[in-house]
């Protein structure tokens, strides 16, 4: 049976409540003594608030009987401060008493911010501790969590829990906690002072406490509905903003920056009502609470007055009921401060929650009890009746559950030390899926990928993708200098062995060139250079890391002629040595390979030598035909994938070029029937 509504919010509630004394708890640390200190402060200042208008009341008391006196009646005064203390005055008893009143509560006063000072000082070191902590768990979090994660995140989520979200549990500790703590302290503390000195008052302030509860929470839930939607479309407007400024040239050369503005501006609007809405239960909150304070301080005064008349010596007189009206203000102006910024503690909700969230993650690729580092690897490479299934994005409840296709299935195969293999296929077969197994950025779901003999899940994570180098498609470069991006992977590396590296890669003469050469800064992803200089510098640090495995994953693709022939001469010479898998369809790339790979929809189609699959006929006979710019392997492509090619020879290797892969490879994939055996060189493993 599901739990209804009411219960569901109690929970979210408490556990909300929970979540924040669990990170305050777990992220401070050795600031821990920061937080008890704070804690005692703020347990002074409640206690010297309190004493302040009993001082005040005493004042009155004794100026409202000299006066009675004065008048001629009969009543005795009170003791006068030194009276308690039981020493003489030698002056008048009225002049001592006022001014050691007032002194005292001047004293009191300045004691009491001095204990709000400290404890506002306190939170402010510990709540920048804890920020500080959560800040950079968070961020050592993020990245042992799996591409999994990321695939179905929205980057500007994600921003906006590292930063907006723990911005907003360090501000509520520095700067809203004290007033929540102090204000709970100074509650217990009146109620106590009244149940001592006339505990009717107490009875009514504590019956009208739940009524002003149930009011509060009912606002406050739809407060933290409201700031939870808020904060999710100030995640939403983070990540549009991010991607716009990500493919601001896309949507400069496509003319859509108008289709983008008003996208953002309708996001805009969205986050707008929303504060609105905030921002009217907000104030209605304020009136009521309003109301019921002054419902509260008239009952007060009636009972006060009905109790003074009736036993004006065992009331106390009209200065402890000056001093009770008191106290009701100083218990619903913290009130009154809280509703002014519940719309901080809505946000605050719902930050826990996309914190909590986060934190409970656990990475699907981890290592395991038991994992060990791993030896030097000789690069002997093995898929063992593999298999694997993107996990599913889209939400299911608990009765129906939707199995993700198989991306690869059956894959078995063999990489010996030192051998280059090459992996072809259309785009979407599961060939970079593949390679991803290798560094576990994902784990198959059966099935095992072995290093010399061992799988890998065997060995921690660090040792060993320290032995994996890979290089990818458009070269995803930091922002910082030519140094440090060439050496990212291997930070010790020395200048020498870095210039060593570039030369290797054909980096170093544009390099050379620059205004600063290799400590030249690189703009954000390396915007200042050409993709060609860009994935040599990639090529450079793999060249510098000197891992026995490499993985190429389309390293040529997206630059033009040139430059992709200095990359491939860099390629070449990186390979030297390493176990190396290619995913290309560069034929130049693909014939240095002792085997190649053909897979198709997940599953090995053809495997073998450049050799036997030329001769065995299929997909990869087909790309190699095209490549060599047969007439008849074009014109069936032309007929097949809509390309339209020059009739005459000149300009056939442009027209090639100037196609997208995915025309090009699909062609092929349709026209595997001419010369095709049916047969895979190597059998289907």
């Amino acid at each position: 049976m599901s739990k209804s509504s009411d219960d569901q919010k109690v929970s979210a509630s408490r556990l909300n409540l929970n979540r924040l004394v669990e990170i305050i708890s777990r992220f401070s640390g050795n600031s821990r003594r920061i937080f008890i200190m704070a804690g005692f402060m703020l347990i002074f200042e409640a206690g010297t608030a309190t004493l302040i208008p009993l001082l005040v009341a005493y004042i009155i008391n004794y100026l409202d009987i000299r006066l009675a006196q004065i008048g001629g009646k009969p009543v005795v005064l009170p003791l006068s401060p030194l009276g308690f203390l039981g020493l003489h005055s030698f002056i008048g008893p009225d002049l001592v008493t006022v001014a050691l009143v007032t002194l005292g509560i001047v004293i009191m006063t300045m004691i009491n911010r001095l204990g709000n000072s400290m404890a506002e000082v306190y939170l402010a070191q510990g709540g920048r501790k804890v920020g500080y902590n959560l800040r950079v768990f968070l961020y050592g979090h993020l990245q042992k969590l799996s591409l999994t994660f990321y695939n179905q995140s929205r980057t500007g989520d994600i921003l906006t829990r590292v930063t907006s979200d723990v911005a907003a549990v360090e501000d509520f500790i520095i700067s809203d906690l004290s007033g929540i703590l102090g204000s709970a302290i100074l509650i217990i503390f009146i109620l106590v002072v009244m149940i001592l000195n006339a505990w009717q008052v107490a009875v009514v302030t504590v019956l009208i406490i739940p009524l002003m509860a149930l009011i509060s929470n009912y606002f406050t839930n739809r407060i933290k509905a409201a700031s939870k939607k808020l904060s999710s479309s100030e995640g939403e407007l983070a990540s549009a903003a991010q991607e716009m400024l990500t493919s601001i040239r896309v949507v400069q050369t496509y003319g859509q920056g108008s289709y983008e503005h008003s996208l953002f501006s309708a996001q805009s609007q969205n986050a707008m009502n929303l504060a609105l809405e905030i921002a009217a239960l907000e104030a209605r909150l304020n009136w009521v609470v309003s109301v019921l304070g002054a419902v509260l301080t008239a009952a007060v005064i009636w009972l006060g007055v009905y109790l003074i008349f009736r036993d004006p010596i065992s009331f106390g007189g009209i200065g402890l009921l000056a001093a009770y009206v008191r106290y009701i203000q100083d218990m619903f102006e913290p009130t009154k401060k809280l509703i002014e910024e519940w719309n901080t503690y809505g946000k605050l909700s719902a930050s826990l929650e996309s914190i909590g969230d986060l934190i409970d993650l656990q990475p699907a690729v981890r290592d395991e009890p038991g994992t060990f580092t791993a030896p030097p690897f000789n690069g002997h490479l093995e898929f063992r009746n593999v298999h694997f299934a993107y996990p599913s994005n889209t939400s299911t409840n608990d009765e129906v559950q939707v199995k993700p296709p198989a991306a690869l299935k059956n894959l078995h195969f063999d990489i010996q030390p030192g051998q280059v293999v090459a992996m072809v296929g259309h785009s979407g077969a599961g060939k970079t899926t593949t390679v991803q197994l290798i560094p576990r950025l994902y784990d198959p779901i059966a099935g095992q990928v072995l290093i010399d003999g061992h799988d890998i899940r065997e060995y921690t994570l660090d040792s060993l993708r320290s032995q994996i180098s890979m290089v990818v498609p458009g070269a995803i470069l930091f922002t910082g200098s030519i140094v440090e991006n060439i050496a990212y992977g291997r930070p010790e590396a020395t200048g020498a062995e870095i210039i060593e590296a570039a030369k290797e890669a054909n980096a170093d003469e544009f390099i050379s060139k620059l205004p600063d050469g290799y400590f030249t800064i690189l703009g954000e992803r390396g915007a200042n250079l050409s993709d060609g200089q860009r994935q040599r510098i990639a090529i450079a640090r793999a060249f510098i890391r000197n891992t026995p495995i490499l993985i190429l994953d389309e390293p040529s693709t997206g630059i033009d002629a040139e430059s992709a022939d200095l990359v491939q001469n860099a390629l070449r010479k990186l390979m030297k040595g390493k176990t190396t898998l290619i995913i290309s369809h560069e034929p130049n790339l693909i014939r240095v390979a002792d085997k190649i790979i053909v897979i198709k929809a997940g599953e090995i189609e053809q495997m073998g030598t450049h050799d036997e699959l030329i001769r065995a006929g299929g997909f990869y006979a087909n790309l190699n035909k095209l490549h060599s710019g047969q007439r008849d392997l074009v014109n069936s492509a032309q007929t097949t994938a809509g390309i339209v090619l020059p009739q005459n020879g000149k300009g056939l290797k442009t027209a090639l070029v100037n196609q997208p892969i995915e025309k090009l490879v699909g062609s092929l994939d349709n026209e595997q029937h001419v010369g095709d055996t049916g047969g895979q060189v190597t059998g289907r493993d």
